[in-house]
């Protein structure tokens, strides 16, 4: 006779959802009874497109890539919260990917010189969610300032709004996370 817990039955939901990445869960093996804490789920969908030739920044030569739209969607339990769709250009040889705001159907036949002005380097939307949530939470000592470190971190090599609204938050956190240890230490006065 087979006994499973609410855990377990919620574990083979998600599995069976196809949910190919959950976040801040511990798991054992399924054998020695699984326990599943699923606080975000995320879901990525691909649709293939051309292989075009580009001009990689990490390889510094002309060679092959391939090219595919993107949709990943992110959720709160199995409430969906945020989608981000894009268009991703992988470099064959590195790995290295870039985003076009090009439809697919308009990259095939592009020179890799036609095809550069258009692209730009990847955030993935957990970069651009901490440096959101660093803004928002500048005003808790610690907490505004951490995010706005991992922000800034995740968000460095990529540059545009995200990396902005984290320097942004880290500047408006800092007086507040120094004067939150500076009441710590000082303490009440009576």
């Amino acid at each position: 006779m087979f006994r499973f817990s609410i855990r377990d039955v919620l574990w083979l939901t998600v599995v069976g959802l196809g949910f190919d990445r959950l976040p801040a869960y511990p798991v054992r093996s399924f054998d020695e009874g699984t326990i599943v804490t699923i606080l975000a789920t995320s879901k990525t969908r691909r649709t293939a497109g051309p292989t075009v030739a580009i001009h990689c920044p990490q390889c510094k030569r002309e060679t092959k890539a391939e090219t595919y739209e993107q949709e990943e969607r992110m959720g709160l339990y199995f409430i969906p919260l945020l989608t981000q769709r894009e268009t991703c250009v992988k470099c064959l040889d590195c790995g290295t990917i870039q985003l076009t705001k090009l439809p697919l159907k308009d990259l095939e036949g592009l020179s890799p010189g036609g095809l550069q002005p258009w692209l730009f380097p990847r955030v993935s939307i957990i970069a651009k969610f901490i440096a959101l949530a660093s803004i928002l939470l500048f005003c808790a000592p610690v907490v505004g300032l951490g995010l706005g470190v991992a922000g800034l971190i995740m968000n460095f090599r990529s540059g545009g709004w995200p990396k902005v609204v984290s320097i942004v938050a880290i500047v408006l956190s800092l007086p507040v996370t120094l004067l939150g240890i500076v009441g710590l230490v000082v303490g009440p006065r009576h």
